[in-house]
This record gives C-alpha cells, structure tokens and sequence, in this order.
C-alpha cells in the first residue's frame, strides 16, 4: 500500500521536477521506486510526457511574436539565416537542461543502467520540438528564393545537428533535424543551377570588342564567393566546395564557348585566357579546389600556345621571314645558301633591318588583340613564346651565314649580333617569373 501512494505521489508531482522543495523527494521517490520497475516505468513515462510538453511550449513560446520573452526568436524571422541559427541555438540551450534534470531525478537509482533509461527518456522528450522546428524551416523553403541563404541554413543544421546529437544520440529529433538539412541542402542545389541557368541565359553576351568577360560572368563568379564564404565555416568543407564549384563552373565553361564561337580562333582564344584568367582569380583564394584550378591551367596554357602561334605568324609575315624560313628548313649542301633567289645578302638586309627595329622596341610589334590580355603574365608569356621562333630563326641563318660553304661576304658585318644576344633581347627580358 505504501508503495503505491508513493507511486500515485510521484506521478503527480514529477511535473515539479525544478522546485527546489519537490526537487529532492522525487530523488527519493524514485531511489525507492526502482524496486518496483513497473511503477517506476509508469512514473518516467508521466515525467516524459510532461516534459516534452513543457519544453515544446517554451519553444514555441520562444517563437512567437508577442511572446512575453524579451528574446522572441521571431524577432530575425526576415533574416532567415539568424532566425534559423537562434531557432537552432535554443534548442542547444534548454535541451542539455532537460538532460540535467533527469540525471539529477535518478542519481540515485543504482539498480538499472540510467544511461540508457536517460538516453530513451531524451528522446520522448524532444519529439514535441520536432513539429514546430520542421514547420518554420520548410516555411523557409517557399519564402526564399536566394540560394547563398539556403546554403546558410543547411549548413547551421548541418552544424547544430552534430551538437544535437550529443544530447540526444537518438530519436525523432535527431532525425529531423538530419532530414531537414538533406531536404535544404537538395533546394539549394535546385535553386543554385536555377540560377546559373538563368543568369548564362540572360546575362552571357557576345563577347565585348575589348575581349574582357562579359558581365554576367562577374555576376556568377560573385555568386560563387558568396557561397563559397559560407562553404569555408561548414563541417563538410570540401565536399561541399567541390559540389558548389562543380554546379557553377561546368556550365559557366560551356557558356563561354558557345558565346565565343563565332570569334576568330585568335580572337577566341584571347577571350577565353580572360575569362579563365577571372574564374582561376576567383577559386585561388579557396581551399579543396586544386584539381579546379590545374585544369584552368591546363587550359590556359592551351589557350596561350593558340595565341603565341598567331603572334608568332604575325611576326614572321611583318620580318619577311615566310620565304627565308622556307628555304632554310629545305636547304640541301649542294648549293651555296648566298646564291639561292631570295638568300642573297641584299635580301637578308631587309629582315635584318626590321629586326633591329623590333630590337629596339619589340613591344611595338604585336597583333592588337594581345592588347586585350588582362593577365601581364599572359602577355609576357605570348610574346616569350612566339619570340622564341623568331630567336630561332635568326640562330639558324646566323649558323648558315657564318658557314665558308655557303659563301657569304664578311659575314660578321651582316649578322654582327650573336644568337644568344638576340635571344637575350627578345626572350630573356620578358618576365623572368615565366621561364
């Protein structure tokens, strides 16, 4: 008999778990309790229930707009990425108080495992926060539309649920807030590609006279920053920076192709360096994104040996090299070079003359679009390469001018400049950084 009023006591009372008066009685009630385990079920199972009701209150409470609680969490609801974290801060403050309360209720049960009954009884005790946290962020879901925000809350939950689940290693809770974040992080990858999608429809012109990208590039890549920034606090961080880059450049890559393939090949190619110059800028300064920037490098040095060989033609159609560079590849010893039409040493004067000119001032030299190069190390790099050919060149004509059996007339008046001090000129003074 005893026993059972104690039982009918404590059921009663176990909602006065934070008196300091019922506090220590119901310790005892249920160090006694314990023999009985029925009793002492039924009795957790009372406290359970009143709790998840008290706790799913306060948080609503805590959510409502003339809540009388000085910190209404509604307060930031049109800042969804604030009002989500506070959403998710209190939860990491009131629920270790709930685990508080009920290590405190059995600290003196030493007949069963209270690990384990604390473990059960946490997650009885949360599951009335799961309605109210999954109807205010799937409200999120149809009042936002800017993915960088979606990707915020995603990853506070992500964030927060690591937190959780210290607490409540297990239950609906938990489960919540793990599904929750799955379900935002797959809108926010909806809603990312929507507007990459968007954007290279509206946004991605032909490209400008002066080769620069267009703006709707720098309007993505400014997108991509701000995501990234996010991506940089995340638990996830490179897999997450690799799937966001993944859902921009892809496509951004075979806009730029498509907007650029009615240019000249020269004229392409220029326009890519620039626009692939801005994309390597932009991912640089972030981390997990190597293999990214090698395959702009990749391409970038293709794009460069495009534009070298086209400033390299330039400047053999402007040094009259086209015929000399013929002969020479096709000359045989059976014919001094000096009496073959065309390598006679009136007609070397002429493109030693233009040489000398363009030694003086090699820059002046160029075809205009490598002008439009926003990279100075592009620009070092192309006229490096295609001066190569020419120092080439003249070091071939240089051996066969100076060689007795092609019988030139004092040679060293008519190529007095050696090989490696034209390739001292023309190369070697071009960005060191380069080589």
């Amino acid at each position: 008999m005893a026993m059972e009023v104690l039982y009918r006591w404590t059921q009663l009372y176990c909602k006065d778990i934070e008196s300091t008066v019922t506090g220590p009685l119901l310790v005892f009630a249920m160090e006694v309790l314990q023999d009985r385990p029925v009793l002492f079920k039924y009795v957790l199972e009372e406290y359970c229930t009143i709790r998840q009701s008290v706790v799913a209150q306060r948080f609503i409470d805590a959510l409502a707009a003339n809540s009388s609680n000085d910190t209404s969490l509604k307060t930031f609801s049109k800042d969804i990425r604030q009002y989500i974290n506070n959403m998710l801060s209190w939860l990491i403050d009131h629920v270790p108080i709930e685990r508080k309360y009920l290590a405190y209720l059995l600290k003196n049960c030493d007949k069963l495992n209270v690990d384990e009954e604390i473990v059960l009884c946490m997650s009885n005790i949360t599951e009335g926060l799961c309605s109210p946290l999954a109807s205010r962020v799937e409200s999120i879901l149809h009042m936002n539309e800017n993915p960088i925000d979606l990707y915020g809350v995603a990853s506070s939950l992500k964030f927060y649920l690591q937190i959780v689940i210290k607490t409540v290693p297990s239950g609906q809770l938990c489960q919540t807030i793990e599904e929750l974040h799955k379900t935002m992080e797959c809108v926010f990858l909806n809603k990312l590609q929507n507007l990459v999608r968007d954007t290279l429809l509206e946004r991605i012109e032909a490209p400008p006279l002066d080769l620069s990208p267009s703006p709707g590039i720098g309007h993505l890549l400014n997108i991509l920053r701000q995501v990234l920034s996010v991506a940089a606090v995340t638990e996830d961080k490179q897999e997450d920076t690799s799937m966001i880059v993944s859902c921009v450049l892809e496509p951004l890559l075979q806009a730029i192709n498509l907007s650029a393939s009615r240019l000249t090949a020269l004229d392409m190619a220029v326009y890519h360096l620039n626009c692939l110059y801005d994309i390597h800028e932009t991912l640089k300064q972030y981390q997990y994104v190597e293999d990214k920037l090698e395959k702009l490098q990749a391409q970038m040095a293709v794009q460069i040996e495009i534009v070298s060989t086209e400033q390299a033609n330039y400047l053999v159609t402007h040094l009259n090299l086209e015929e000399i560079q013929t002969i020479l590849q096709g000359h045989g010893a059976n014919i001094p070079l000096s009496q073959i039409q065309g390598m006679e040493a009136e007609n070397l004067i002429n493109f030693l003359g233009k040489l000398e000119s363009m030694l003086v001032m090699p820059h002046t030299v160029a075809v205009p679009q490598i002008g439009c190069l926003k990279n100075p190390l592009h620009l070092s790099k192309v006229r490096r390469q295609s001066n190569e050919v020419i120092s080439a060149v003249y070091k071939q004509l240089y051996e066969h001018v100076h060689n007795p059996t092609n019988e030139y007339d004092n040679p060293s008046a008519l190529m007095s400049r050696t090989p490696d001090l034209v390739y001292q000129m023309l190369v070697n003074d071009e960005n060191p950084s380069l080589n």
